[in-house]
């Protein structure tokens, strides 16, 4: 009874109550509002002809159920894309429930070369590190390249909270480990040390 499009006489609450209808049924696998999402994706003649209301949900189900070339092909856009698409952009290639393709992705996304600009690498590595599908592979990525994570994130003033994004995903005692063999030798840093979780339970 919602469809896919706003129409005109529908208020406020009809329209989100759609939108997150459709988020829903993509985000639970449903066969034809993936198909759908998909052939609007490809019917459209760029990004910005996707209505924003929609757009996250439709570039989710084209990632998560598209090909390797399809998510490298839309990181390729964004660069040059507006704020609002980058974020759209970011959400649905951080979806992806692929860990060889996540990789790629943050390989492609960090680093000297990278596409990311250093005031957004926080909000990426936040969005790949709570993706449970990947957060292997991000945790992974993220130790490997702390060096440079570290070099890029400390003048900002997100950094401190850091800790407290990593601790945000510690559900078992084995991610406990981790989170502390990471942060442990950065106790004495004057700017993450009131946030780091050592020690607590």
């Amino acid at each position: 009874s919602l469809g896919w499009d706003d129409a005109d006489g529908d208020d406020m609450n009809t329209k989100q109550l759609r939108h997150t209808a459709l988020a829903f049924m993509v985000g639970s696998e449903d066969a034809k509002v993936i198909a759908e999402a998909k052939k609007r994706y490809s019917d459209a003649k760029d990004l910005n002809s996707i209505d924003a209301e929609i757009r996250g949900t439709i570039l989710v189900a084209h990632i998560r159920h598209g090909s390797e070339s399809d998510a490298l092909e839309l990181l390729d856009q964004y660069e040059a894309a507006a704020p609002d698409l980058q974020h759209d952009i970011a959400s649905a290639l951080a979806s992806t429930r692929d860990p060889v393709l996540a990789k790629k992705i943050m390989s492609k996304a960090f680093g000297p070369k990278g596409v990311v600009r250093d005031q957004d690498v926080m909000r990426w590595l936040v969005i790949f590190l709570r993706n449970h599908y990947i957060r292997e592979t991000s945790w992974a990525y993220l130790v490997d390249n702390f060096e440079w994570f570290d070099a890029v994130l400390s003048p900002g003033k997100q950094y401190d909270y850091l800790p407290t994004y990593c601790a945000s995903m510690i559900t078992t005692l084995e991610w406990k480990k981790k989170y502390d063999k990471l942060f442990e030798p950065l106790k004495s840093r004057k700017e993450l040390q009131k946030n780091i979780l050592i020690g607590e339970s």
